[in-house]
C-alpha cells in the first residue's frame, strides 16, 4: 500500500512532523514503514500516466514546515494480503501531543464525490454522477453504491462523470471494461471487488477513452445514455407518469420521454409538447419535434412546416424526418408541398433522409414534379425502390427525360 502523505503547516510557528511511528491499521492488523522484506524496492507502481519504483518511496524522517509550507513524502506499507474486497484502513500518524487517525476508506470514498438522483417515471432510473476520482481504494464505495440501489429496487441506472471528474486511473479503467463478464483466468483484478452486478441495466457516459464495457451499454453523451436506460420504462409508462417528466425539470428525462412515450400519448396532451418547443435544452426542442409525428391536426403540421422554415438546419432535419414518417396524409402532402420550394437541406442529406421513411415519400409521390427539386426526387426515387412501388418506372422515365444534371445519377444506374 503506497500512499503519498500531504501536510500543510496552516498556524503561525514552524511546525516538525515525524514520520517515525507512522502506522497502517489495516482490519485491525498494524503495518509498519521499516517492515520492507527483501525484493520490496525491485516493484513499481503506476499513479496516473506515471510509473513510480518502490524504490524511490521510503518515506523521509521529517518534514520541517514553515508557517504557510506545504510538502508531501511517500509512506509504503508491504506485507498487505491481497484480495477481493478493500479492507478497512486507518492510518495512525502520531503528531506532538496527540495521534491523529485518518480513516482511509472513508478519505478516498469522499474523493469519490457521488452523486445519485432520480429520474423518469415513477423514479425508475438512478444517476450516479462521478465528480471526482475512482480509484483503487474507492471502488468499494463506488460498487457499494450500486448494492444500496438494487436494495431500494431500483433495476436502471446511468453512470456519468461529470466535466470535473478525473479521469480513472488506466489499471481501473481495464477493471471497468471487462464489465459484468470478467475472464476467469485473467487474475489481474484479483484485488478488487468485482464489477457491480446488482442493478439490471447499466449505461455509462462521460469517459472519452471508454468506448466499451462488457455488458454495459456506453454512450457519447448524457442525453442518449438516459435515453437508452429509459427507452422501455417510457414504452409501457402510463400517459400521466409520461407527462409528470414532460412537466418536470430534467431536460434529460424530457428527451426520453418525447422520445419512447410519445405515441402513447392522447391527442388533448399536445399543449404539453408544444409547451417544450422554446426550451432551454436543443435536445429537448429536436425531440419535441421527432414527436409531433404522432399527431394530427394542423396544431403538429404547422410547427414542422415552421420548423423546416426556421434558421436552425439540425431542427430542420428533423421536423422532414418527423413529416416523412407521419402517418397522417396531410402530414406527408405538406412535406411534398415543401419538397417543390426551397428546403434548407443539401440535396444528398435531404435524400438521407427521405429514403428512411419509404412509405411517407410514396404516399406524397404524385405531389412532386420530378425535375423541379433534385434532391428531393431522388429521394422519392430511392424511397419507391425500396418500396417496390408500382410507379416507380414512370417516376423513373420522367427523371430520365429531364434536362436536369442532378438526374445523372439514376441514368447512370440504368
Amino acid at each position: 500500500m503506497a500512499i503519498r502523505l500531504v501536510v500543510a503547516n496552516k498556524g503561525i510557528q514552524p511546525e516538525i512532523v515525524r514520520t517515525a511511528g507512522m502506522q497502517l491499521v489495516v482490519d485491525g492488523k498494524r503495518f509498519r514503514l521499516e517492515d520492507r522484506p527483501d525484493g520490496f524496492d525491485s516493484y513499481s507502481f503506476r499513479v496516473g500516466s506515471t510509473t513510480v519504483p518502490l524504490s524511490e518511496t521510503v518515506a523521509a524522517a521529517e518534514l520541517a514546515l514553515e508557517p504557510g509550507e506545504t510538502k508531501a513524502t511517500w509512506l509504503a506499507f508491504a506485507g498487505i494480503d491481497a484480495g477481493p474486497f478493500i479492507p478497512a484502513m486507518t492510518l495512525e500518524l502520531p503528531l506532538p501531543g496527540r495521534v491523529v487517525s485518518l480513516n482511509l476508506n472513508r478519505h478516498e470514498a469522499a474523493r469519490l464525490n457521488l452523486k445519485v438522483r432520480r429520474a423518469g417515471p415513477r423514479d425508475a432510473l438512478a444517476i450516479i454522477e462521478v465528480g471526482g476520482h475512482l480509484n483503487t481504494v474507492n471502488v468499494a464505495a463506488f460498487v457499494e453504491q450500486f448494492d444500496s440501489l438494487h436494495e431500494q429496487g431500483v433495476a436502471r441506472a446511468v453512470l456519468v462523470w461529470s466535466e470535473l471528474a478525473v479521469p480513472p486511473d488506466e489499471f481501473v479503467l481495464r477493471w471497468l471494461q471487462q464489465g459484468r463478464q470478467p475472464n476467469p483466468y485473467n487474475r489481474q483484478f484479483n484485488q478488487l471487488p468485482p464489477f457491480p452486478q446488482a442493478v439490471d441495466e447499466l449505461h455509462v457516459a462521460g469517459l472519452e477513452n471508454l468506448t466499451e464495457i462488457v455488458g454495459v451499454g456506453v454512450h457519447a453523451t448524457l442525453e442518449s445514455a438516459v435515453s437508452a436506460a429509459l427507452a422501455s420504462a417510457f414504452s409501457a409508462a402510463r400517459p400521466r407518469d409520461i407527462l409528470a417528466a414532460l412537466r418536470g425539470n430534467d431536460p434529460n428525462a424530457q428527451v426520453a420521454a418525447l422520445e419512447h412515450g410519445a405515441v402513447r400519448l392522447p391527442a388533448d396532451t399536445l399543449p404539453s409538447l408544444m409547451a417544450l418547443q422554446n426550451a432551454e435544452s436543443p435536445e429537448v426542442r429536436r425531440a419535441v419535434l421527432a414527436a409531433l409525428q404522432y399527431f394530427a391536426g394542423e396544431t403538429a403540421r404547422e410547427a414542422l412546416v415552421a420548423a423546416v422554415r426556421g434558421s436552425e438546419p439540425a431542427l430542420a432535419e428533423e421536423a422532414i424526418r418527423s413529416l416523412a414518417r407521419s402517418r397522417y396524409p396531410e402530414s406527408t402532402a405538406a412535406l411534398a408541398k415543401l419538397l417543390e420550394q426551397n428546403v434548407p437541406l443539401e440535396p444528398a442529406r435531404l435524400m438521407s433522409i427521405l429514403t428512411t421513411a419509404p412509405s411517407g415519400m410514396a404516399r406524397c409521390h404524385t405531389e412532386i414534379q420530378p425535375a423541379r427539386r433534385p434532391g428531393s426526387s431522388l429521394g422519392i426515387l430511392e424511397a419507391l425502390k425500396q418500396l417496390g412501388h408500382p410507379l416507380l418506372k414512370e417516376r423513373l422515365l420522367e427523371s430520365l427525360q429531364s434536362d436536369n444534371e442532378a438526374c445523372e445519377t439514376w441514368r447512370s444506374r440504368c
